[in-house]
C-alpha cells in the first residue's frame, strides 16, 4: 500500500480513535518522522530531521495527547521532501505555545531516534 492509500485507511480508522491537537488520525509508528536531535529549551522543541534541500516547518503536523502527568507528542510530515539537493538535516523549532504544552510540563516524544 501507497503513503495516500495507507493515510487514507488511518483517516477512516480515526473516528474511533481519541481526539489529538492537530485534525487527522494518530500516526502509525511507521508514518512518524525519524528524529536526528530533539532540544527542549526554555523556548520550545527543536527537532533535526533530514532533508534533501526543501524541508520546512510546514511540511510537518505535530499530534499530542496527554496521558496522565506527561503528554505524548508525534512528529509527522504533512508532505515528502522531493528537492533533489544533498541529503543532509534540519532544524525545526516549535514553541510550546504552538505545541499546546506548557514550559516544564513532562512530554513523551513517540518519534524514532536515529543517528
Amino acid at each position: 500500500m501507497d503513503r495516500r492509500g495507507f493515510l487514507l485507511a488511518a483517516g477512516a480508522m480515526a473516528l474511533a480513535a481519541p481526539a489529538f491537537a492537530q485534525d487527522g488520525p494518530e500516526p502509525a509508528p511507521a508514518e512518524l518522522e525519524p528524529i536526528h536531535m530533539l532540544v527542549a529549551d526554555r523556548r520550545g522543541l527543536t527537532v533535526r530531521v533530514a532533508t534533501h534541500g526543501c524541508t520546512t516547518k510546514a511540511d510537518f503536523v505535530h499530534f499530542t495527547e496527554p496521558r496522565g502527568q506527561a503528554t505524548t507528542i508525534a512528529f509527522a510530515r504533512r508532505r515528502l521532501d522531493r528537492c533533489r539537493g544533498a541529503a543532509g538535516q534540519v532544524d525545526v523549532m516549535f514553541s510550546y505555545e504552538e505545541l499546546g504544552l506548557t514550559p516544564g510540563q513532562p512530554v513523551m516524544v513517540l518519534n524514532p531516534l536515529v543517528r
